[in-house]
């Protein structure tokens, strides 16, 4: 064999199989996989249970999931659209005849690689757009499993940082990780399980947004996908993006209950907000101007997040470096006498006592009888 048929295998025909491959792991683990139950408290669960169209085949369908027969295919047989095949013949009503089903799998095997009119022109946009579909009905492990396929897939085409350099897909693949990540968390992981999913979750959010093409690929995610909207454009420095970021991955983590989390990103978006200022200052853009409030302001927010996120773990010394970081002074001095508070309820003296001298100082300002008495 000639080294040019050779090269030729190498470069044509073994990716064209690796993609067959591919496709075919997709279709069998979506044709194959039971879907799970969603818990009802669950917020997208109950988003993708809400009937707006009092639909009586998409509520029927919603009540089995969980069911071993109910597979992730039906999920996505929901959102499959065509204009030119007649789909009355997928009610139970009628038995389709032999044509019906063969194009119906067609349909569905197309719809599922590539979309509705073959709208999703790569991998990883395809993966998100059936991750998102997932994620609003609670299918955490299974978004985790599909994502975990792409990522094989594209590590055989390409090295890790060759990923990294395709226009943000890189960072949409883990910030759906970290999303998918903290859901199962949150659903009711315990002990050693639910920290491995938050550190997971941690990882995957830091990482998605320190990536190239990072505030393009995420700023673009549809609003009704049911997870927390980011709510700016990608036309802002790196530093202004990250700070946003931070401070919606801090906000999501708040929301769950996940103190640990909340306060690693909130100590990250600190680390931004000077150089993020200073980015802002020098494009003299007031058009994308990202910020509506003073430094002291975002700081001052932040550092009160970092106190109200130690104090729920315990961390009394964290909790009061915090406070006194703080520039914004009024909300200094409301969450030294909370710490004050704090520390008497749970009965920790030894630690009050020990702060107590710089406390008191920091509480006898002039303008303290402007603060309420009790938090």
């Amino acid at each position: 064999m000639l080294q040019d048929d050779i090269s030729k295998i190498q470069l044509d025909l073994v990716p064209m199989v690796q993609e067959i491959i591919y496709e075919w792991i997709l279709l069998h683990f979506f044709a194959t996989t039971p879907s799970e139950s969603a818990a009802i408290e669950d917020f997208s669960s109950q988003l993708s249970l809400l009937q707006i169209d009092s639909n009586a085949g998409r509520t029927s369908w919603n009540e089995k999931l969980g069911k071993c027969e109910f597979t992730l295919a039906f999920i996505f047989l929901l959102n499959v659209r065509s204009s030119s095949t007649n789909q009355s013949h997928l009610t139970p009503r009628s038995i389709p005849n032999v044509q019906d089903v063969s194009n119906s799998i067609r349909e569905f095997a197309s719809w599922t690689i590539w979309g509705q009119n073959g709208d999703s022109f790569t991998i990883l946009s395809r993966a998100a757009d059936l991750a998102l579909i997932l994620l609003r009905h609670g299918q955490y492990d299974a978004v985790e499993h599909l994502l975990t396929i792409v990522e094989a897939h594209l590590q055989k085409e390409k090295t890790s940082h060759g990923i990294q350099d395709t226009d943000g897909g890189w960072c949409l693949l883990h910030h759906l990780f970290g999303c998918c990540f903290l859901a199962q968390a949150h659903r009711g992981l315990n002990g050693i399980l639910k920290e491995r999913k938050v550190h997971e979750a941690v990882r995957c959010f830091f990482r998605a947004a320190s990536g190239k093409g990072s505030a393009q690929a995420l700023g673009s995610l549809p609003q009704e996908a049911g997870l927390p909207h980011l709510g700016i454009d990608g036309n802002v420095s790196a530093a202004a993006w990250r700070l946003h970021y931070y401070q919606w991955a801090m906000q999501i983590f708040e929301q769950y209950n996940i103190s640990e989390g909340a306060c690693q990103f909130a100590l990250a978006a600190l680390e931004q907000v000077e150089e993020a200022y200073s980015a802002n200052n020098e494009s003299h853009d007031s058009d994308s101007d990202p910020f509506n409030e003073s430094i002291s302001t975002i700081k001052g927010r932040l550092w009160a997040h970092v106190c109200k996120f130690t104090l729920d773990l315990n961390l009394y010394y964290d909790a009061y470096c915090a406070i006194i970081s703080n520039p914004d002074e009024e909300s200094k001095y409301i969450w030294l006498r909370r710490l004050i508070i704090v520390l008497y309820e749970r009965g920790a003296i030894k630690i009050l006592s020990c702060m107590e001298g710089r406390a008191v100082r920091h509480l006898a300002k002039p303008n303290l009888y402007k603060l309420p008495l009790c938090i």
